[in-house]
């Protein structure tokens, strides 16, 4: 990546940007979802792409493109630095920047087995194991058993030679039971609404254990149908983290 920041760099510097960074991204993302052990979904794909930002008289101008080649880095830099110098003809207030010194590192997600490298086979057996687990309680109407990575490969460089390049892993996944009687319907999570997601490898799915934690989950979902409410009065509650930001969102957020 790097013949294409400094290309982007050289050309923003050569048309008058006094400062200039580029920032390179590649994207990898695969998921599955299985609906009542039927797999309902499997996708993967990949995309790439790069932008430019820079500052000409104080302001600021961006471009982007999705070809990661010299002659686009060119183009791509170009166009920031004409709509920069478009745009300091009406700031009121123009950028300064500080003086911070040069970022430079490369950093990768620590993980054991790298997601991308186990197969769709194997992947979708597990989740169908799990999915078929919660549906062996009596009371379940429907599950939903999903799974997800997503990879990024990040590289920034600046003009004030900065340059750092990252490699993000996340992955995820979860199981969701649904037990129904006449009108009343409930549901049970696990590890949370949307499944459970963390910077890790492939370790961290087999780690939720979703076979495991898939009946005791539909079980409580069931149970909940017949649970007796809460009774009224001032009590004390403590907040799971997952449930704190859910409230802190919509309680603050909206």
């Amino acid at each position: 990546m790097r013949d294409i920041t400094d290309r982007a760099l050289d050309t923003a510097a050569s048309q008058g940007a006094s400062y200039a960074d580029v920032r390179v991204v590649r994207r990898l993302e695969e998921s599955i979802a299985v609906k009542s052990g039927r797999v309902e979904g499997v996708s993967s794909g990949e995309s790439e792409g790069f932008g430019v930002r820079v500052l000409v008289d104080g302001a600021w101008g961006f471009s982007s493109s999705n070809w990661l080649t010299p002659a686009e880095a060119d183009r791509v830099a170009a166009e920031a630095t004409r709509i920069a110098r478009a745009s300091a003809t009406a700031l009121r207030n123009r950028v300064s920047l500080d003086t911070r010194p040069p970022a430079l590192g490369h950093y990768e997600t620590p993980l054991d087995i790298d997601p991308f490298t186990v197969p769709f086979e194997t992947k979708i057996a597990e989740l169908l194991a799990a999915d078929e687990e919660a549906n062996r309680v009596k009371g379940i109407v429907y599950t939903e058993t999903t799974y997800g990575a997503q990879r990024e490969w990040k590289t920034f460089a600046a003009s004030d030679d900065s340059f750092t390049e990252q490699v993000i892993t996340h992955v995820g996944a979860g199981i969701e039971s649904n037990a129904a009687s006449g009108d009343e319907q409930q549901r049970r999570s696990y590890p949370d609404a949307g499944g459970g997601w963390q910077a890790a490898g492939y370790e961290y799915i087999r780690g939720l254990d979703l076979k495991g934690s898939a009946g005791p989950r539909a079980e409580e979902a069931v149970a909940l149908l017949t649970a007796p409410l809460c009774p009224p009065g001032r009590r004390t509650i403590i907040l799971d983290p997952s449930q704190l930001y859910l409230q802190v969102h919509e309680s603050c957020g909206h």
